[in-house]
């Protein structure tokens, strides 16, 4: 049985789960929970559940194949190699979203986050981890999916046609059962926002499993032996067997690259479906191009990737700085509700807010943390741009907030938050996204604004323009208030939107431009 507790409620989001599961003691059965890395292991220590490292995982597992389930286990990024049937595992905890392991992995996913590769490789990860506690049919086990970015992948229709069609099945029976679950409880009389309530519905539903409820397992079994196993569209065995082709042909030292290049295309025609995947086939063959010293052909196919791609190498002497039409942050009302629609439904659109709260935070790897300030921004209706990653140069975030005023924002979100002071270098930097900007948006207005821990700047350091401070209590509060503007919307039809509606929620929230800076920011010492 596959749960996702935050479907049933808000309130059994990851952090509660942590908290209850991670302080349970056992004695019947072992309670296993697959997280991506050491880092987030620290909040399962601090309940009590025991770190599989080096020195602690194979005393654990004597344990548990002995039968004596004290503690839970956390495996860190072990989504194959270790099997936990039957009572050794029978509630299987997937926190967060898998990510790479290899450097050249890393590096794909980076640069184009939302491709084949990169998608088919969570899914494949997911399955495995999924499939650590069952190993035979008579087995059983609950899975508990945790974490935002984890369900808002395995929920978006794009990410589902990855996995197997087994457990494609269910996951949506997951989805299902917690929307029901959700439903239930509203129905009953009884508010799925009150805590006790969401844990009641939660531990009804893992118990029809663990009691082996007969209904349950008839309804199991009829969705399951639903399952159409016929070859189709959503196949990516033909995807894969066209890259390797392109693969053989760039590695080869006496291709045609004529034919390199129509292969390429096609591939892109046939089974690319984002800008951003199309740029990295393109960098490919301009990699082989200025391989072969046809460095001509390479800059300009370069140039192609890079304007597909702009998470991709930036051609030598191209100016393609792209400057945020100020104009845009006059339509702000418009842009949120177009950027609302373009999450489909509500769970969506909530699933992407909750995963921006968790991740504004210090702590929070630099291209994760500037990568959902830009799409907070975005939800805000405010233009956005990353100048950092995409020209090499200027600010990390660029908001057009409104009629030619901008913030130019620097984030330092990979620091401790008991730093005492601004380094020289960290001032040095403000002020060179300072310089960039008005070089390349000149008289227009703009606020900078620093994300980092302390106020206080190095005596040998100092900025040039007035820069405002975000602090952990400023990201703590503006995350509160962009949820609770989320939330706004539950209820409301995404066609149906209106300026009025949303400018309410705006001052609702204190999500107003001309007061943001207040709210968010302090003045720095």
């Amino acid at each position: 049985m596959v749960i996702l507790p935050s479907v049933i409620s808000d309130n059994l989001n990851r952090s509660y789960i942590v908290q209850f599961f991670g302080s349970t003691l056992s004695s019947k059965f072992g309670i296993t929970v697959i997280t991506l890395g050491y880092y987030r292991t620290h909040d399962w220590e601090k309940y009590g559940s025991i770190i599989g490292n080096p020195d602690s995982l194979t005393p654990k597992l004597s344990e548990f194949s002995r039968g004596t389930f004290n503690q839970p286990l956390v495996l860190v990024n072990r989504y194959d190699g270790i099997d936990l049937p039957d009572n050794q595992t029978r509630i299987l905890i997937i926190d967060s979203l898998p990510n790479s392991s290899s450097l050249y992995d890393k590096y794909i996913d980076s640069m184009i986050p939302g491709g084949s590769e990169t998608i088919l490789r969570k899914a494949q990860k997911i399955e495995q981890g999924m499939g650590r506690s069952v190993r035979a049919d008579t087995d059983y086990s609950v899975i508990l999916l945790i974490g935002s970015d984890l369900i808002k992948f395995v929920r978006n229709p794009k990410n589902q046609k990855y996995f197997s069609a087994q457990t494609l099945q269910q996951i949506q029976l997951g989805i299902d059962i917690s929307k029901d679950a959700h439903n239930e409880t509203l129905s009953s009389n009884e508010n799925v926002e009150d805590l006790d309530s969401a844990k009641k519905a939660l531990s009804e539903l893992i118990f029809q499993s663990l009691g082996r409820n007969s209904n349950w397992k008839e309804y199991y079994q009829e969705q399951m032996g639903m399952i159409d196993y016929s070859p189709n569209s959503n196949d990516s065995l033909p995807m894969i067997v066209a890259k390797s082709q392109i693969i053989k042909k760039a590695t080869d030292r006496l291709s045609d690259l004529k034919k390199l290049e129509n292969t390429i295309q096609s591939f892109v025609d046939e089974y690319v479906t984002t800008d951003e995947e199309a740029g990295w086939y393109f960098q490919l063959l301009a990699h082989i191009m200025y391989f072969r010293s046809l460095k001509t052909s390479a800059k300009k196919f370069q140039t192609v990737a890079y304007r597909r791609n702009m998470h991709l190498l930036l051609p030598q002497n191209v100016n393609l700085v792209k400057k945020i039409d100020s104009k845009i942050a006059t339509k702000r009302i418009e842009n949120i509700i177009n950027q609302i629609r373009s999450y489909q439904t509500f769970e969506n659109f909530f699933n992407v807010v909750e995963d921006i709260s968790n991740n504004l935070s210090f702590g929070t790897r630099r291209e994760i943390f500037e990568s959902n300030m830009d799409e907070l921004g975005k939800i805000l209706g405010f233009g956005t741009d990353r100048p950092d990653e995409y020209y090499k140069k200027g600010p990390d975030n660029l908001w057009a907030v409104k009629d030619n005023l901008y913030f130019v924002i620097e984030d330092k979100s990979e620091v401790q938050e008991s730093r005492k002071k601004i380094h020289k270098t960290e001032t040095g930097q403000m002020n060179n996204s300072i310089a960039w900007f008005q070089d390349n948006y000149a008289n227009s207005q703009f606020q900078a604004l620093r994300v980092i821990p302390t106020l206080y700047t190095d005596e040998a350091g100092g900025f040039n323009a007035d820069v405002k401070i975000m602090r952990k209590g400023s990201l703590r509060k503006l995350s509160r208030n962009i949820i609770a503007f989320a939330k706004e919307f539950e209820h409301l039809d995404f066609n149906s939107l209106s300026t009025s509606q949303v400018l309410e929620f705006i001052n609702n929230n204190q999500l107003q431009v001309d007061t943001f800076v207040n709210n968010y920011s302090e003045k720095s010492k």
